[in-house]
């Protein structure tokens, strides 16, 4: 049963302290939780168009462990696994997933494993939010998981997207 716990407490430190040091947030110190080799996280998106205000879009997220350690992630919503963000030019960025912080209750003792050479693919439900600009964006996701006791964080690719506003009548463009 520690056994078990141990990995899951891990990963809901380093995502509490990811929390706390996210650029949104006033925090004096950043804590860095270390990458992987031999773990990735691939995301993509059916399309490269956002319309603000939808929640339809749906991002897919592949984590793929070809390192020779078994990993272990929370199990939890996708939406609360991931973290997903939109970056502009400027620097501006919004998450588009909800944070574990706001989770009502801890996370139970049920953990997901992927052995070495496994893969597995989330599909994750984005709200683009009307408080976001219209304009061009960067897109990644990350995701935060155990090896052996100890924490760790995936970050994946960029993917191009553009966030467009409703029109008039309320009839996307």
């Amino acid at each position: 049963m520690i056994k078990q716990i141990i990995p899951i407490a891990t990963i809901v430190t380093f995502v509490t302290m990811a929390y706390m040091t996210h650029p949104d947030r006033s925090c004096a110190s950043e804590i860095k939780v270390p990458e992987l080799p031999g773990v990735t996280l691939s995301i993509t998106l059916n399309k490269d168009v956002l319309t603000v205000g939808s929640t339809t879009t749906v991002l897919h997220a592949e984590i793929k462990n070809i390192s020779t350690n078994e990993l272990y992630v929370v199990e939890l919503p996708p939406d609360q696994a991931f973290t997903v963000m939109l970056t502009n030019s400027s620097g501006k960025a919004y998450q588009l997933t909800r944070n574990l912080i706001k989770l009502t209750r801890p996370p139970t003792s049920k953990r997901i494993s992927l052995k070495s050479g496994e893969t597995r693919t989330w599909p994750i439900l984005l709200f683009i939010g009307r408080n976001i600009e219209v304009g061009e964006y960067t897109m990644y996701a990350s995701r935060y998981f155990a090896v052996k006791n100890m924490g760790f964080k995936v970050v994946s690719n960029s993917l191009k997207v553009q966030v467009k506003g409703l029109g008039r009548e309320g009839v996307k463009p």
